[in-house]
């Protein structure tokens, strides 16, 4: 089995489509198809589930055993330039990072400076993603590191803290809330506009529950992914949003956005960072690492 057998089988275990892997390993579906009946005559046994009624290509039982054993040959082959230049002062490797955008464009903005300024010889990667991809990237050994919003236990993963983001209410200066007298209370934002982040994401989820628990509901007009969309969407007026609020600091200092002045709201998210469990940390995922916990301290 080798270095490309090895890929094909962890991409097959991620997408469960021949075709799939072919666009993303760059190798023809033919060739793929003949890699793998190659591999299981050399085995002696069945790779792919082929029972009628299954959709795609999922590897059975022999074939899960197998990609394990081949994610971990990927890893250690990963981590081998880091190895034989562990006596050298210089990084060198390859490091693949997985976020979302709310964090990536905003938080790991100095983080990432630092470590391209102090670690030049690594091929460093980042990619932006919705959580629930993250995750997957993490568990397939796609991404070395991952690094989310409200981080939840899975199987096979292990969880670093890394900072608490205060979440702030704002709006565009244009905008016009309820006449109230005396302090402006939580209830303000039943009934107004409300500008969300998609369904599903955690952030959403704590904002939600979090105002469910005060008996205030909020009015979702519109729901986005992308938190710079969802920015451009309040700064034009078409409703108030609860935003973190480092991803928020130069809006609100340009004037561009404004924060709600709700008496005695609190509200912050957890962040995360996601590694896969009894994987081998190289020097250069530990010297990122430490330069993200630095940052949470």
């Amino acid at each position: 089995m080798d270095v490309k057998d090895c890929a094909i089988l962890c991409g097959l275990r991620r997408f469960g489509s021949v075709s799939q892997v072919a666009g993303h390993i760059g190798v023809s579906q033919p060739a793929i198809s003949q890699r793998i009946t190659a591999l299981e005559t050399r085995l002696g046994f069945r790779i792919l589930d082929r029972r009628p009624g299954r959709s795609g290509q999922q590897l059975n039982a022999h074939g899960i055993v197998l990609e394990d054993a081949a994610r971990r040959i990927l890893s250690i082959l990963d981590e081998l330039p880091g190895s034989l230049y562990g006596a050298s002062s210089d990084l060198v490797g390859r490091l693949h990072v997985s976020t979302v955008y709310s964090l990536g464009l905003h938080s790991l903005a100095e983080p990432i400076r630092r470590f391209l300024n102090e670690a030049p010889s690594v091929e460093f990667d980042i990619e932006y993603m919705r959580t629930d991809r993250v995750y997957e990237s993490v568990l397939s050994g796609e991404s070395d590191v991952g690094i989310v919003a409200c981080p939840k236990e899975v199987k096979g993963i292990r969880v670093l803290e890394w900072v608490n983001e205060p979440l702030v209410p704002v709006m565009a200066p244009c905008f016009s809330l309820p006449a109230m007298e005396g302090e402006i209370s939580m209830s303000v934002l039943q009934g107004i506009p409300f500008i969300a982040f998609a369904d599903g994401i955690p952030t959403r989820l704590l904002i939600e529950r979090s105002l469910q628990r005060v008996g205030v509901k909020l009015d979702v007009r519109k729901s986005y992914d992308n938190i710079e969309t969802l920015k451009r969407t309040v700064e034009l007026g078409f409703g108030v949003s609860i935003l973190p609020r480092p991803a928020v600091l130069n809006e609100l200092m340009d004037g561009t956005l404004r924060e709600m002045p709700i008496s005695g709201f609190t509200l912050s998210r957890s962040c995360g960072i996601l590694l896969l469990e009894n994987k081998t940390v190289g020097r250069a995922t530990q010297k990122w690492l430490d330069l993200l916990l630095h940052k949470g301290q």
